[in-house]
C-alpha cells in the first residue's frame, strides 16, 4: 500500500480539468473563448526525507526564463505548464550544469480558440531565487516538480518563503535562510550515508 502511495506520490500531478462556463469577453461584440481550468491535485510528502528522497536534483535556482505550454491531451482538454529556465546558484543533491530546465503545473495562457488555466498554481517569478526539489522526466529531457508547489521555498531576504502547505513547507516558514541551507544539507548527507 505504501509503495501505491509512494508511486502515485511520483506521479505527483494527478489533476481534473474542467471546462468552464464562464467565458470572458474582450469587448461588448466580441467572440468568446471557452476557457479550460485543471485543477492539481495535491500529493503532499509525507515529511522532509521522503521530500528529499524523492527528488533526483535538489538545486538553489533564480528563474532566467519562462515560457508556457500548452499539452494537447487526446483523451481530455489542453493542460497548461510552465517550462522555466534557471540560472543553478548551488547543487545540493545530484548534478546540474550552469543552467537548467524544469516544468511546472501553473499557466494562464490565450490562444486564438480557448484560453487554459491552472486553479491556484501561480508560475515562479523571473529574477526570483528558489531552492526546488526536482524529479527527472522520463526522456531525461529535464525535469518537473517533485511534489509541485510544495517542492519549491523562495529565497527572500535571508528568509524561506515556502509556496507549498504541507506540514514541511509550514515547518520551514520564515526559518533564516543560512538554517534552512545548513540543515538540509546536513539531511541529505545523512540519507545518503543511509544509502
Amino acid at each position: 500500500m505504501r509503495n501505491r502511495l509512494l508511486f502515485l506520490s511520483l506521479v505527483a500531478t494527478l489533476f481534473a480539468t474542467t471546462l468552464l462556463s464562464q467565458e470572458r469577453p474582450e469587448g461588448p461584440s466580441a467572440p468568446r473563448k471557452p476557457e479550460y481550468a485543471s485543477e492539481v491535485f495535491a500529493i503532499f510528502p509525507s515529511g522532509y526525507d521522503q521530500l528529499i528522497g524523492k527528488a533526483g536534483l535538489v538545486v538553489r535556482v533564480r528563474i532566467i526564463a519562462s515560457e508556457p505550454k500548452i499539452v494537447q491531451n487526446p483523451n481530455s482538454y489542453p493542460i497548461g505548464w510552465t517550462v522555466h529556465t534557471a540560472q543553478v546558484l548551488d547543487t545540493v543533491k545530484g548534478h546540474a550544469g550552469k543552467t537548467i530546465r524544469f516544468e511546472q503545473r501553473a499557466s494562464r495562457i490565450e490562444t486564438e480558440n480557448y484560453v487554459v488555466t491552472t486553479e491556484g498554481q501561480e508560475p515562479l517569478l523571473l529574477n526570483h531565487e528558489y531552492l526546488v526539489f526536482l524529479t527527472p522526466k522520463d526522456k531525461g529531457n529535464g525535469y518537473f516538480l517533485t511534489f509541485e508547489r510544495d517542492s519549491v521555498f523562495e529565497m527572500e531576504r535571508g528568509t524561506v518563503r515556502p509556496f507549498g502547505v504541507s506540514q514541511v513547507a509550514r515547518d520551514h516558514a520564515g526559518m533564516s535562510e543560512h538554517r534552512f541551507m545548513r540543515e538540509l544539507r546536513d539531511r541529505v548527507s545523512r540519507l545518503e550515508v543511509q544509502k
